[in-house]
């Protein structure tokens, strides 16, 4: 009694399962990594940067010479919106190398064109998502200028 009529049948069932295990658990993986990539915090970054400055400034202030305070400060706001720009663009790659290996998962699904359009429908609302959290951090970028021109020519509040 013959419990398969097809034995490349079942290893070709047998390896497709495999392979599409092996896509879901590299999937899962760079979802993981999604969550807890070190791209940074929007949130966090104008302030992270904005504090190494006044630190590096405060035995020097007050300086009390507008021009070179002037150079600060502009060197301090590129870093900025430099640093904001760098957590974006993190953020992007981990968001399209997780659709590429969605989109890669979903040639084993019923149906791969319906899994890939949710897929890239998804990586548009990550991307949509990066660029709404980096302009409020842009905006403090701009915020916290004022601060250290005014630390940068007056002094540290003591």
């Amino acid at each position: 009694m013959k419990r398969f009529a097809n034995p490349r049948y079942v290893r070709y069932q047998l390896h497709r399962l495999f392979v599409t295990a092996l896509l879901a658990v590299a999937a899962l993986a760079l979802i993981g990594k999604a969550a807890h990539a070190q791209c940074g915090n929007f949130v966090a970054v104008p302030g992270d940067v904005f504090s190494i400055f006044s630190d590096r400034l405060e035995p020097f202030a007050p300086i009390g010479d507008t021009a070179i305070c002037t150079k600060i400060v502009k060197a301090a706001l590129a870093a900025c919106h430099a640093a904001v720009s760098d957590v974006a663009s993190c953020s992007e790659g981990v968001a399209t190398s997780s659709y590429k290996a969605t989109k890669a998962a979903c040639a084993s699904s019923p149906d791969p064109k319906a899994c890939a359009a949710i897929a890239k429908n998804q990586l548009d609302i990550d991307k949509a998502g990066i660029e709404d959290a980096a302009a409020p951090a842009h905006a403090d970028c701009e915020a916290n200028v004022e601060n250290l021109a005014t630390h940068c020519l007056e002094g540290f509040p003591t």
